[in-house]
């Protein structure tokens, strides 16, 4: 008995511009294909998405923990000898 075939839909809602908040269905056979070269430049553009995002969450990490630094020396400082 073979395999039952499943097509595979991506469903979004659009979060900004005068469409906001629109449900909309994006079929991948209505898109065209894309050249290696335009396929090659999109996974660069990913990749660099991934690592800006990741240096962003390192960033955010070491500034907790500066803030968390400054708060313990103002307590210390604060307290009472």
């Amino acid at each position: 008995m073979a395999a039952p075939t499943t097509t595979e839909t991506i469903e979004a809602v659009i979060i900004s511009g005068p469409r906001k908040g629109e449900f909309i269905r994006v079929n991948d056979d209505d898109e065209p294909a894309l050249s290696a070269e335009a396929d090659a430049l999109l996974d660069q553009a990913v990749q660099a998405a991934r690592s800006m995002a990741q240096n962003a969450k390192a960033a955010r990490l070491e500034l907790e923990e500066l803030v968390n630094e400054m708060r313990a020396a103002r307590k210390k400082r604060d307290e009472p000898a």
